[in-house]
């Protein structure tokens, strides 16, 4: 029962990251990139040419 309580909080904090990191990325790879760009490509770090 103990194992079974504490994979399930690992589990609940990697998720809890990954949806905390997601808007960080997006500002990381935008803060970088033109407006038109952002808007075209919002989740492209180099948009292809």
């Amino acid at each position: 029962m103990k194992k079974t309580r504490n994979l399930l909080f690992e589990l609940g904090v990697i998720l809890l990251a990954l949806i905390v990191s997601i808007p960080l990325y997006l500002v990381i790879i935008n803060a970088f990139k033109p407006h038109p760009e952002i808007v075209k490509h919002p989740l492209a770090f180099r948009p292809s040419k």
